[in-house]
């Protein structure tokens, strides 16, 4: 019995030091709040591309989609043939609709759709654009991305980190005090760090089709800015000493 009551007393004891400790508050006066940014600029190594095609004819749907489907298989061997994987394909949904030209009162049926593919080589650029033109596909945009986003992610994230410590420090120096440890780190306004990267973007006229836009272009790769920035801001709540 004795045991059991100086069982109970110890915990008890236990819990009231745990209590004490743990809920105690840090006073405004021993804590310093601290914006960190950052910002990288990280070469880019992957190409998106955004195509949107449509077939019509005005007098039967079958017939249009009958030319939809054609066009989808000049795009799928456009994939085969630059060795694009499955898994940097991604369609939408075909969209058809009955459209009507107010002006000449005529009636047609089309269809729509949009494709989204990545390639992992920006050399490559160049050549999938001339097969898209050349296999009569128009409209289309593209732009610079990033295989390994989320690892260039965390290192922004850290230098951002690591940028308020240092002006913790600082800060703190100047009232002579010194920084104990890091009690929160929160994001700002910027819940993840922003990507800014280029694209461009070709609606062209199937009747230039012939014009030498390809023969006669100077494009270059050189040309293009060819790196991605990733910045990003957090707030870190540090206690004084």
């Amino acid at each position: 019995m004795k045991k059991r009551i100086h069982l109970i007393s110890v915990l008890f004891n236990f819990f009231c030091f745990a209590n004490a400790s743990f809920g105690q508050t840090i006073s405004q006066d021993n804590r310093i709040i601290v914006l960190g940014e950052a910002k990288i600029d990280v070469p880019a190594n992957r190409v998106q591309f955004t195509v949107s095609y449509s077939a019509s004819d005005e007098s039967s749907l079958d017939t249009a989609y009958k030319n939809h489907y054609a066009m989808e298989k000049k795009l799928l061997r456009i994939f085969k043939d630059m060795n694009i994987p499955d898994a940097n394909v991604k369609f939408a949904l075909l969209s058809v609709n009955k459209h009507t030209d107010y002006q000449t009162k005529k009636m047609s049926y089309q269809c729509d759709q949009t494709v989204n593919f990545s390639i992992d080589s920006i050399k490559l650029t160049t050549k999938v654009e001339e097969l898209l033109v050349r296999n009569g596909f128009y409209n289309f945009k593209s732009q610079f991305l990033l295989k390994d986003y989320d690892k260039q992610k965390k290192e922004v994230l850290e230098k951002a980190v690591k940028v308020a410590q240092d002006k913790a420090q600082t800060m703190a120096s100047m009232a002579l005090r010194r920084v104990k440890r890091i009690i929160k780190i929160m994001d700002t306004e910027e819940t993840d760090p922003k990507l800014s990267n280029y694209s461009r973007s070709y609606v062209i006229d199937p009747a230039t089709k012939s014009s030498g836009i390809i023969e006669n272009s100077n494009r270059t790769l050189i040309d293009i800015p060819q790196t991605i920035s990733i910045s990003t801001t957090v707030k870190v709540v540090f206690e004084l000493e």
